[in-house]
């Protein structure tokens, strides 16, 4: 069957195999790792959705209820063990639907029982392994085989594949086994496509250059929307570029020079950067501070009291810059609440960023998979919008 590569990214260059599965996100629906005798032995389950693709707690909720996309449990059951005078973490990785993963469920609470010696977990692991596999061949899922260095670099060979293409299956398997592996801290826990895999059989060489080019597209992606956090996350996703450099790129198989980045001149591009960017932040909190505590407060104070007088003024002897300011007062008057509201949407759109990182990107990739009568729906729901708008400022000339 067909095989793949991929790197699990550490900063260190030394995987620690005893922290498979401990981070908080994403969330498990089961997991146990014991050590005997310095052999590491994992079994974790989660439910992942069917793309990998980023929509945060509305888009995931918008999606489910639209049926766009469903659900897959994936299990994985490594140990520690040597190869080739490596120490590496291998095993299988299957995935289910949550009706199908429930046939295995009472299996892997076996390894759960804290009475069992070291011999009888090692022989209850290794036959629910192989149960897994032999069972797979009657459901609608995959399997693959894995095996991880410490360096990171991890091989896939997929087994059985009963929906998808190999190359699609692979990725997935790999952005769950990078999930347990690996703590995202320099992009967003739902979502990371930075890295992807790549067939073995195009070689090791296509798979660092690959990987060499997909982290520097990031990196300049990143740096490209001249926010603080991005400058940030890219600063981080650049060590570990640099340590993938290091750890997998000094030498080439065929010889070939791989492609040189200027890591150093993209460290100082990024400081640079930064420091606008706060620069740039810090003027706007000034200038919003300035809008916010002394402008707004003294314009709806003046609407109301100018407001009160509107019913006591006979309109039929204003000039017409008079009759204006009497209409503006009036609606203000009127529409308080209105104006109040405005105001709170603009301290939200103000402050959005400390809300969501992706919240025009959520929206866009919401509204890509739309059907063309979702879309008619929309615009409809926008002319009677501007129907509305229209009325209330005829309304409000009136």
């Amino acid at each position: 069957m067909d095989s793949f590569l991929a790197w699990v990214p550490t900063i260190t260059g030394n995987l620690s195999f005893a922290t498979i599965g401990s981070a908080k996100i994403p969330n498990k629906v089961f997991g146990v790792s014991r050590d005997f005798n310095g052999v590491r032995f994992v079994a974790l389950s989660q439910k992942r959705r069917t793309t990998d693709a980023q929509f945060n707690k509305i888009g995931n909720a918008l999606n489910l209820l639209r049926e766009r996309e469903g659900q897959s449990v994936y299990t994985l059951l490594g140990k520690k063990g040597e190869s080739e005078g490596r120490t590496t973490f291998s095993g299988v990785c299957i995935n289910l639907i949550p009706e199908q993963y429930e046939h295995f469920k009472n299996s892997l609470n076996l390894l759960l029982e804290n009475n069992l010696s070291a011999q009888s977990f090692e022989d209850t692991f290794n036959n629910i392994s192989t149960e897994i596999l032999d069972r797979m061949i009657n459901f609608k899922g995959c399997a693959a085989k894995f095996e991880l260095d410490r360096d990171g670099k991890i091989e896939i060979e997929i087994l059985i594949c009963n929906q998808g293409e190999a190359e699609d299956v692979a990725s997935q398997m790999f952005f769950f086994i990078r999930d347990m592996c690996h703590n995202h801290q320099h992009h967003t826990p739902t979502s990371d496509t930075i890295i992807d895999v790549v067939p073995k059989s195009d070689g090791e060489d296509a798979w660092r250059r690959e990987t060499l080019y997909s982290l520097n597209r990031w990196i300049i992606q990143r740096k490209r929307t001249k926010s603080i956090l991005a400058y940030m996350d890219a600063k981080g996703v650049l060590a570990y570029a640099r340590a993938f450099t290091e750890l997998h790129c000094l030498k080439s198989e065929d010889g070939e020079q791989f492609p040189k980045f200027l890591w150093n001149e993209t460290s100082d591009s990024l400081d640079a950067g930064l420091a606008k960017a706060k620069y740039g932040r810090e003027e706007k909190e000034r200038i919003s501070t300035v809008v916010f505590n002394r402008i707004l407060p003294v314009v709806v104070v003046f609407f109301l009291l100018l407001g009160t007088f509107t019913d006591a003024i006979n309109q039929s002897g204003l000039t017409s810059q008079e009759l204006i300011a009497f209409k503006i007062a009036d609606f203000f008057s009127k529409n308080i609440i209105i104006f109040c509201a405005l105001i709170v949407g603009i301290i939200f759109y103000e402050f959005r960023s400390r809300l969501s990182r992706q919240l025009k990107f959520d929206i866009f990739r919401v509204l890509m998979i739309f059907r063309f009568r979702d879309v008619f729906v929309i615009l409809i729901a926008f002319l009677l919008a501007l129907i509305a708008i229209g009325y209330y400022f005829v309304r409000f000339l009136s």
